[in-house]
């Protein structure tokens, strides 16, 4: 394996990373593999803060992290991800419109602005102290899980908030 894999799996088993998963990643991973697994495990790694936002910047360009929805300390705007990753200062504008969805995470103290149109439909994981502004118009829909008391929530009257403080335990 190359170091970059080797690192990052020692890094999730010992963190607590099931012999499944171990055993998938055996080999060498592309970047994109590994961004890929990343949204597949995202509970493991929002749960474990795996790996850090320090870990992402310095190993993966900004271009590639932006590529794969993936924002650490970034100013940037994205249209229709079906799967999107806001971490640290984040500063992100996230759109949708015609028939498109997305699952999006929010964490740390990331700031985001929602914009749905359409038919769309997204659902939003907030933790932390992420500050979120949502707007919905036409038929979409939006709904916005809050998983941390001290997430901040900015919204249309009309868009679904939930709270799921436990959702990581």
């Amino acid at each position: 394996m190359n170091e970059l894999n080797k690192d990052l799996r020692n890094q999730a088993v010992a963190l607590g990373l099931c012999n499944d998963w171990q055993n998938l990643w055996n080999k060498d991973w592309s970047n994109e593999k590994m961004a890929e697994r990343m949204f597949k495990g995202l509970d493991f790694c929002l749960k474990h803060h795996f790996p850090s936002n320090e870990y992402l910047s310095k190993h993966f360009e900004k271009d590639f992290l932006r590529k794969c929805n993936v924002f650490v300390n970034d100013k940037y705007s994205v249209l229709n991800p079906q799967n999107c990753l806001a971490l640290g200062t984040s500063e992100i504008i996230v759109r949708y419109n015609g028939n498109s969805h997305g699952i999006i995470h929010f964490r740390d103290n990331s700031n985001v602005k929602i914009i749905a149109k359409g038919r769309s439909f997204v659902i939003v994981h907030l933790f932390e102290k992420s500050y979120v502004m949502a707007e919905q118009k036409d038929m979409a829909k939006i709904v916005l899980v809050k998983h941390s008391p001290d997430v901040t929530i900015v919204a249309d009257n009309n868009i679904k908030v939930n709270e799921e403080y436990d959702y990581l335990k």
